[in-house]
């Protein structure tokens, strides 16, 4: 069970990749008994065993922790990000197709009070325009609920 052949076998059952860095075996549970039945034959090893096999074993088992420390979590993260982000656009092409009627919103009339505007310019009465500090804010006439409008 310690030749070469099965511990080839164990280590890239518990550490292969694919090329967006997810492991291969994405179930935690079997690349773990993979590492404990590592660590069941190792031991036992017959005194036979080069030392150059060891220490290529050893050499694997420090870079899956490694990769688990550090690269892994990232792939994963971008690999959840990638799924949501297809969802997503699925989402939107669903809506998308039954949202065709709802774009002929009328367009409101809406008047901004230049007393009120904070690092804002209001110009022509309508038109509300951030200053250079990016953060800024004004009061409408009316309530900003519904229709279209284009914010600059």
């Amino acid at each position: 069970m310690a030749s070469p052949k099965w511990t080839e076998v164990l280590l890239n059952i518990a550490s292969q990749k694919c090329c967006s860095g997810v492991p291969l075996v994405g179930n935690l549970r079997t690349r773990l008994l993979a590492l404990h039945v590592l660590e069941a034959v190792l031991p036992a090893c017959e005194s036979g065993v080069e030392d150059d096999q060891m220490a290529q074993v050893v050499e694997r088992l420090f870079s899956l922790l490694s990769d688990c420390m550090w690269e892994s979590p990232i792939a994963q993260a971008k690999h959840a990000i990638q799924i949501k982000e297809k969802e997503q656009e699925i989402k939107l092409q669903k809506q998308g197709e039954s949202e065709d009627e709802d774009e002929n919103l009328p367009i409101q009339e809406v008047s901004f009070d230049p007393e009120k505007a904070q690092c804002c310019i209001v110009e022509n009465g309508q038109i509300l325009t951030h200053g250079s500090g990016g953060k800024g804010y004004g009061l409408a006439s009316t309530g900003v609920t519904s229709g279209c409008y284009q914010w600059k």
